[in-house]
């Protein structure tokens, strides 16, 4: 597992005020989710942190790109990326949350504040539901779905018995075992 330190902050040793800290997720970082259904990907994330006496509010701006592949002809290609999240980690267990932040509730004493799950979610929140790039249908898909269309028109395949109706199967069925 890659060292989560470096996707966070000492929270004892921050100031009250503003802060920013920048990092970078890279192909390396996704080996820590061994299901990820990412493996590359450069994207860098600015935090800039408020600390207050009651809260520590973050706000996250990713830009960069995703190594996808097409849903069609399975070719990679790059998906940018460019979002901004908000939560707010605070200390008292009784702060609603509202519809546009997320508010997670830490101990007073949390000697570091890790924002690596947080980071991996976000990321992967930024792939589309339908991975087909801009540039699509290319040579490549149109040969996949020319190849898909004669193969399930092949004259070759051998033909399937038909039944009447699954009813019929099943009244063959137990007269098959009325008549012994």
């Amino acid at each position: 597992m890659q060292n989560s330190r470096a996707y966070g902050i000492d929270l004892p040793k921050l100031a009250l005020g503003e802060h920013r800290f920048d990092f970078a997720v890279r192909d390396a970082f996704f080996a820590n989710w061994p299901d990820s259904p990412l493996t590359e990907a450069a994207v860098d994330i600015v935090a800039r942190v408020d600390k207050t006496a009651r809260h520590v509010e973050v706000r996250f701006s990713l830009t960069g790109w995703l190594i996808l592949e097409c849903d069609r002809c399975l070719r990679s290609y790059s998906q940018p990326v460019q979002a901004e999240f908000r939560v707010v980690y605070t200390y008292e267990r009784n702060l609603r949350e509202t519809q546009d932040e997320e508010v997670i509730w830490i101990d007073r004493n949390t000697p570091f504040l890790d924002f690596m799950h947080e980071f991996y979610e976000f990321i992967v929140l930024q792939m589309p539901l339908r991975r087909i790039p801009p540039d699509c249908p290319t040579e490549a898909c149109a040969a996949v779905l020319n190849y898909i269309a004669n193969a399930s028109t092949d004259d070759d395949a051998p033909e399937r018995p038909s039944t009447a109706s699954p009813w019929q199967a099943l009244d063959d069925l137990r007269a098959k075992f009325t008549d012994n």
